[in-house]
């Protein structure tokens, strides 16, 4: 039996997808280890390695219960972008915070 290789990834960043009421939905990919494998430049890996993605000061992320979008690669999640002080945020504002964000 094949040892478990995992392809690892750098930290991600958040993407916008759509603003919803003070919030934003963002995409990010994820961890994730298939049942079988993935072939990625000639090479096998049985899923990925994702460290969690970076969040502005100021905001949390919050599930909402949707599942994984599996055919990207690496497969990625759809969550809340909440600001913690319940105040609206616009998008110009969030991208700013967003490219605040320490490495």
């Amino acid at each position: 039996m094949q040892k478990p290789t995992l392809k690892v990834m750098p930290k991600p960043h958040l993407t916008i997808a759509e603003r919803w009421c003070n919030s934003f939905l963002v995409n990010y990919p994820v961890s994730y280890r298939y049942n079988g494998g993935i072939i990625i430049d000639n090479k096998w890996y049985s899923g990925f390695s994702v460290p969690p993605p970076h969040v502005p000061d100021g905001f949390q992320l919050v599930n909402i219960g949707v599942g994984l979008q599996m055919n990207a690669c690496p497969p990625y999640a759809t969550t809340y972008l909440k600001p913690l002080n319940g105040k609206k945020v616009s998008k110009s504002e969030l991208k700013k915070a967003l490219a605040e964000v320490v490495c």
